[in-house]
């Protein structure tokens, strides 16, 4: 669909298994890596903790800034705040050595305090989750891709790391939220 020129919303979502026989639990892949990595984007496995601007443990506050007017998507939405819940960090790759035709453009990232926590054994445990994290932010929350295919056709995905950000509860509430998931669809409609 991609190849043809299709547009395509992929939001991610953390999967966290549990190992069997255990209390222990894991990061999973997601098993959308195989179709993003040809466009030059991956959803880590880990889990964003954000300290400063968390509303509850894993869920927290991210807000466009100036940076976010070049871009259609976040032109308008510059000063207004997005809310995640158990987001994971979206990781852009280095361009593929083949083609030159992939353009990522990162749409909106946490605070630079923000920690991409792997292991969640710890923080079940009793470890702080800023103590558990591998990497320290700012992390890629969404991303805006284009591969130009030729023949004047073009591929397009917005990826973000959470799917709860287009949900009811949260689309309604916060300002940004909705404006964000519709200009990202308009976007993408062209």
């Amino acid at each position: 669909y991609l190849e043809k020129g299709g547009r395509l919303l992929l939001m991610g979502e953390p999967v966290v298994r549990q190992r069997p026989g255990t209390t222990s639990v894991f990061f999973d892949e997601t098993r959308l890596d195989a179709l993003l990595k040809d466009y030059g984007v991956s959803l880590e496995q880990a889990m964003i903790h954000d300290p400063p601007s968390a509303i509850r443990d894993f869920i927290f506050q991210a807000r466009f800034d100036a940076d976010a007017a070049q871009h259609p998507i976040t032109k308008p939405l510059a000063g207004l705040a997005i809310v995640f819940a158990e987001a994971v960090p979206v990781a852009v790759l280095p361009e593929p050595e083949t083609s030159g035709k992939v353009h990522t453009q990162t749409l909106l990232e946490s605070m630079p305090s923000a920690v991409a926590v792997k292991n969640l054994d710890a923080v079940l445990h009793g470890k702080a989750p800023e103590a558990a994290g591998d990497r320290k932010g700012p992390f890629p929350l969404a991303v805006a891709v284009t591969k130009d295919l030729g023949e004047k056709k073009e591929a397009g995905l917005v990826v973000t790391g959470d799917a709860s950000i287009a949900s009811d509860e949260l689309t309604t509430r916060f300002l940004g939220q909705m404006n964000f998931v519709l200009n990202s669809i308009a976007w993408l409609a062209e």
